[in-house]
């Protein structure tokens, strides 16, 4: 009975290399940055036509992709794009890693007028491994650090302007008195995220004129850098419409509590938010390896999304 035991756990490794050895393994990671100010907001308004009065803030917003695979890989990858207004602006290949072929002449009948052929070869003796943070994906457990180090980008893309994804919100407000100051931030992740959005970390800078060793929070947690002169909060986890406060108050220098600043100039805390999100993606782009010349094998993939969302 032993025996057989042995031989059965045998017969499970040899299935399950073989399965790894017939599997396709794919890492995508978007990024979204999104700068809220007075002068993007402006900018962003005129080019949309929209109304001077409206109140609602415009951002500037960028998303960019990288896709990734594990070295010892040979493969054809399709992307294929069914937004609307077809989400991807720019895509580049990354030799020699990757290059990009013409299907023109496929015979394909399930292809795509979207359709972008990259031909993946990332075996040993064409690409260097490396094991650094940048290459690795946005969520990866510590069980699976050591395979994650090993993946390698292939290629990367640039999305239009028409790509405009809303995951959280932030909002801050400034009060100014003779020797106090006291600032307010919501942040809220939208209703209709699809994962929450997780290890969230806020940065708000202090200006010079304001005493940020002084800082007391209504929200534990809070630290002041004084070398940076940043105050950083980190939440592990922010479920889809949770909201976050922040409250901090500060004494202000008295070089600054003349009559004349105190009642025309507020200053000003930029606020930066930096989050992960798994499982997600925010464009419409679609990957799958291309039968006729992958045949018998399949394709596991992981996405993974990353915000920076800056509130100047």
């Amino acid at each position: 009975q032993q025996q057989q035991q042995q031989q059965q756990q045998q017969l499970n490794h040899q299935q399950q290399q073989q399965q790894q050895e017939d599997t396709i393994y794919i890492t995508l990671k978007e990024q979204l940055t999104s700068i809220y100010d007075s002068t993007t907001t402006n900018s962003i308004s005129k080019f949309h036509n929209t109304n001077k009065n409206n109140k609602h803030v415009i951002p500037i917003t960028h998303v960019e992709g990288s896709i990734y695979t594990r070295p010892e890989s040979q493969f054809d990858l399709v992307l294929r794009d069914y937004s609307q207004h077809q989400h991807i602006q720019s895509l580049r290949a990354i030799p020699p890693r990757s290059e990009e072929i013409d299907y023109s002449n496929d015979s394909d009948h399930t292809a795509h007028y979207t359709d972008r052929i990259l031909r993946v070869c990332t075996l040993t003796d064409h690409v260097d491994v490396h094991s650094d943070a940048a290459a690795a994906p946005l969520h990866t457990s510590h069980h699976h650090r050591n395979d994650s180090n090993k993946l390698v980008k292939i290629a990367t893309y640039s999305c239009t302007h028409y790509l405009r994804p809303i995951p959280l919100l932030v909002k801050s407000k400034v009060q100014l008195d003779a020797s106090k100051c006291r600032v307010g931030i919501k942040i809220r992740a939208n209703p209709s995220n699809q994962s929450p959005l997780q290890d969230v970390s806020i940065l708000m800078a202090v200006p010079p004129d304001i005493q940020g060793e002084s800082v007391r929070l209504t929200r534990a947690g809070g630290v002041w850098d004084a070398m940076k002169r940043i105050v950083c909060w980190h939440v592990p986890i922010l479920a889809s419409g949770e909201l976050m406060e922040i409250q901090a108050q500060f004494d202000v220098c008295h070089t600054t509590t003349t009559k004349t600043t105190t009642t025309t100039t507020t200053p000003k805390f930029p606020v930066l938010v930096r989050c992960d999100a798994r499982n997600d993606q925010f464009s419409e782009i679609e990957l799958r390896l291309k039968d006729d010349h992958n045949g018998g094998i399949h394709m596991n993939l992981t996405t993974g999304v990353r915000i920076v969302h800056r509130k100047v």
